[in-house]
């Protein structure tokens, strides 16, 4: 059975890792208690790396229950990092949204989940706030 509690860890974990992913995405953010956060879950849980019989490692987890499913998540974490994609794992710029995407292109600048909903938005507020502006003459 899950209780209040995992469901309060588990939001918690939500918007720590959501608060890394928005640091990704070069938005100035204090990363220091999100962190906290996971290394807390992280301890709580038991997670630890552990050599599989193929020779890759993976992790160890030892709760059960709700914490034991943050585990598991915060094991994906750990295992994104050794793989190299977790920097590559973002949240979107546009302050009314801040999902989780996987930042595939090339250059590794993507800033928002889709170009075509929150890309073209911030876009769009940004040409109508210069054409607002009586100080900065429009070219046209």
């Amino acid at each position: 059975r899950l209780g209040a509690s995992d469901l309060a860890s588990a939001v918690e974990l939500r918007e720590a890792l959501r608060m890394l992913l928005r640091a990704h995405n070069g938005q100035l953010v204090d990363t220091a208690p999100a962190v906290d956060t996971l290394n807390r879950i992280t301890a709580l849980a038991g997670v630890r790396p552990a050599m599989a019989y193929g020779g890759s490692v993976g992790h160890h987890f030892g709760g059960s229950g709700g914490i034991g499913a943050l585990a598991a998540l915060v094991a994906i974490v750990y295992a994104a990092e050794a793989q190299g994609v977790w920097a590559r794992l973002k949240a979107c710029s546009a302050d009314d949204c801040h999902w989780a995407y996987y930042d595939a292109s090339r250059n590794r600048a993507s800033r928002w989940c889709h170009m075509e909903l929150c890309g073209n938005r911030a876009k769009g507020q940004a040409f109508r706030a210069r054409r607002s502006d009586p100080v900065r003459p429009v070219r046209g």
